[in-house]
Order: structure tokens, then C-alpha cells, then sequence
């Protein structure tokens, strides 16, 4: 199967790759990991506070695997690899919490048994 190309999205992926990395450690002001917040107010990227159903279990899987996917992308792409590196998978724990699919990922791994607020997640 054919992966789309990047060329037409490169630039926003980055931008996106690195929102993610500043909201997983957005202090939360509903004392949640910021990690499992359904909602993020834009632009500042800061966990909202309006009631909703908390917390939604479905976002850091979700998140990891679509950027599993992009982090591929690259690889396969000349140049790509130092991207990756920098933001994706850092191999370094102090950068990024070894990134930011890796910090998701780390996220599942301690509360995939956890009770979530809605039936589908």
C-alpha cells in the first residue's frame, strides 16, 4: 500500500509534531495528565477547563500510532531521519521524555487497565 507524500503537509506535520510535544506537558487545570485531556484551547495549546467527559483514554494510542505512521514517512524520505530524532524518538529521556511517541506510548503502557469516561473509548 502506498503512503501519501509528504510534500503537501511536511510543514504543518512539524508544526504539529511540536504542539504535541508542548501540550504532553501542559500543567492541566483539571489535575489530569495532560497526556489523556479530550480538549486543548487554541492557539496556546493549554488544557481546557469547560466540563466534558474526562479522561478520554482513546488520545495517546491515537496519537502515537498516526505519528508512527508520519515518523515511517520520514525514514523513507532523504533528510528525514534527523526530524524523527529530534521530536519523534529521541533515544534520550531527558529530550522530549524520549519523544513524543514514546511518551505516549509509556502513557498506555501504565494506564491501559485504567476506567475511562466513555463507552467507546
Amino acid at each position: 500500500r502506498r503512503t501519501p507524500r509528504l510534500t503537501a503537509v511536511g510543514g504543518l506535520m512539524e508544526q504539529y509534531v511540536q504542539w504535541v510535544a508542548k501540550v504532553q506537558v501542559a500543567p492541566d487545570p483539571n489535575q489530569l495528565d495532560p497526556r489523556a485531556e479530550p480538549r486543548f484551547a487554541i492557539p496556546s495549546g493549554l488544557p481546557d477547563s469547560k466540563p466534558w467527559c474526562r479522561p478520554q483514554k482513546d488520545g495517546p494510542p491515537l496519537r502515537a500510532l498516526g505519528l508512527a505512521k508520519y515518523a515511517l514517512e520520514l525514514l523513507r524520505r532523504p533528510g528525514g531521519a534527523p526530524l524523527l530524532r529530534e521530536w519523534l524518538w529521541t533515544g534520550n529521556a531527558t529530550q522530549h521524555h524520549g519523544g513524543v511517541i514514546k511518551y505516549d506510548l509509556d502513557w498506555v503502557v501504565e494506564n491501559w487497565q485504567s476506567l475511562s469516561c466513555d463507552v467507546w473509548e
